[in-house]
């Protein structure tokens, strides 16, 4: 697992007593009035939510399924939806967020995928719908034991968060003030944070 793909903001999951980096995540299912920050041509953005470059190696590796995984993947029905539950749980292994692509960014990825784990079936050259995306990721957090953002989280958070402001108004310091809350202060499995604290 490369350094490189992780961005620099995370915060370990005591969970499963593991020291693994967990970036603060884009979460599926924001409230509609939640500010966003602006992705125009921002490369700590881009940083964060792009899918990771992988080589052959990579890919061979990330996408490689243990007996639990492939246990998950027989829940899926639709090709198409199995070979994304791989891509996301590969992509999630090496840099966990909930991830922000197309399909040409990831076209390497799945056609890599269907070559190891569906030879026989077309590659369907379109991107996932939402609702799709959103019920593969929940299973890849199963796997992960990562949860979902909750509104009682948030609120604990953005207290945090005007604290931090009142130190520094910045938005890194504020940001690093919050994971390092988080570090010290959430007890449950990995949170899938809101990209709109940034």
């Amino acid at each position: 697992m490369k350094a490189s793909y992780y961005p620099k903001y995370h915060y370990v999951n005591r969970s499963a007593n593991i020291a693994r980096p967990t970036p603060l995540s884009a979460a599926t299912n924001m409230p509609k009035h939640s500010p966003r920050i602006d992705t125009n041509d921002n490369a700590e953005y881009r940083d964060l939510y792009d899918p990771p470059r992988f080589n052959d190696n990579d890919r061979n590796y990330f996408f490689n399924l243990n007996d639990l995984e492939l246990s998950k993947l027989k829940q899926f029905r639709i090709v198409q939806n199995k070979v994304h539950f791989i891509l996301l749980l590969g992509y999630f292994k090496a840099k966990p967020v909930t991830l922000t692509f197309t399909w040409g960014m990831v076209k390497n990825a799945l056609t890599h995928i269907y070559a190891r784990y569906f030879p026989k079936a077309r590659l369907v050259r379109k991107n996932l719908n939402k609702d799709a995306k959103s019920n593969i990721y929940q299973k890849v957090f199963s796997l992960t034991g990562f949860q979902r953002f909750s509104e009682q989280h948030q609120q604990k958070l953005l207290k945090q968060a005007d604290l931090a402001v009142a130190i520094r108004a910045d938005n890194k310091t504020v940001c690093d003030e919050c994971v390092t809350y988080l570090n010290v202060s959430v007890d449950s499995s990995h949170l899938d944070k809101l990209r709109h604290l940034l």
